[in-house]
């Protein structure tokens, strides 16, 4: 039996700690912040009557039907215990047919695939999925209303900045702060530098905040242009044109056309309708534009991508370079 949840979930390790005595089953933790967190929890504390933790490398000694394992990896993250474990690569830890696996937690909105990946992953090798749509083995861990009154009440502090949320959440939060007596309160966004004291709270300054990326020997944001671009191109595709003109802007070359990741491109019918859209689009232009490069190059550009658009539905990235001959 594998029950994954939340590792920051001190509650419901404690449930789960009482539910392997009650099986009379011994518990195993698989994942690093599981560890971590119980190590935590019993130095400050909590988890008084934790059962004994079985070492990882003993667990594959004990009957199947003698162990629990609590793991981290509900929400599908791919290098995490269960993920590990669904595909083979956990070694001292395999699944078979029969094992039950537990989700003790909600999916957080954005991991829909991710984790429904899992789930067939384990579901493929015979292994029962229990999740709480199936039966009632999740509560959230967030406090409503009542207990955030209580906690205010007991704490009564000066100032509240709510932390974590959207940003409707944390002014709701801040609010609510309000309405049980907190005098100051602030509804931050991520990279708000904040000081407290004197006469705060106050923003005072911005921190870069963001994805970071590894992007060959680089790191990145997640939000630079190139990786803007590389979803456009990957979305659309890519399309270069080549035009050798005169000083007055006559072609006195074909259009030479190089395409990428465009649909429908080898069958040749859609180059040919991009270049007489381009022709025509050069005809039709006013001779003192048409001399004028910068704008010649942009009509090129407009009606081959328009073209593309009509009949293929894609917007690709395009690119025109014109050759200036005597």
């Amino acid at each position: 039996m594998v029950v994954t949840t939340f590792a920051s979930n001190i509650a419901r390790l404690q449930s789960i700690g009482r539910v392997a005595k009650k099986l009379d089953r011994h518990l195993a933790l698989l994942g690093r912040s599981m560890h971590r967190i119980v190590e935590a929890a019993r130095a400050t504390g909590y988890l008084g009557d934790f059962p004994v933790i079985v070492p990882e490398e003993n667990i594959m000694d004990l009957p199947r039907d003698k162990i629990l394992l609590l793991t981290t990896g509900c929400q599908g993250e791919p290098r995490a215990a269960l993920s590990r474990i669904a595909a083979g690569k956990f070694k001292s830890v395999a699944l078979e047919a029969g094992d039950v696996v537990i989700f003790s937690s909600k999916i957080i909105p954005g991991n829909d695939l991710t984790i429904a990946a899992l789930v067939n992953r384990l579901v493929l090798q015979e292994v029962k999925v229990i999740t709480e749509h199936d039966e009632f083995v999740h509560v959230s861990g967030h406090p409503g209303q009542a207990e955030l009154r209580d906690m205010y009440g007991w704490i009564r502090p000066e100032i509240a900045i709510p932390v974590h949320g959207e940003p409707r959440h944390l002014k709701r939060h801040a609010e609510f702060a309000r309405e049980c007596g907190v005098k100051k309160t602030l509804a931050p966004k991520n990279g708000d530098i904040i000081r407290l004291a004197p006469d705060g709270p106050e923003r005072v300054d911005e921190a870069p905040v963001g994805r970071l990326l590894i992007d060959g020997d680089e790191v990145i944001y997640a939000e630079a242009e190139t990786m803007a671009e590389r979803r456009r191109l990957a979305s659309n595709g890519h399309l270069s044109l080549a035009l050798a003109v005169d000083e007055q802007g006559m072609p006195v070359s074909l259009v030479e056309i190089i395409a990428k990741g465009i649909p429908s491109w080898e069958d040749k019918e859609l180059e040919m309708s991009v270049v007489e859209a381009v022709e025509e689009a050069i005809r039709k232009l006013h001779p003192r534009a048409r001399g004028d490069n910068s704008k010649l190059a942009e009509v090129i550009r407009i009606a081959a991508r328009r073209r593309v658009r009509q009949e293929t539905g894609k917007k690709p990235v395009t690119e025109v370079l014109l050759v200036m001959v005597d």
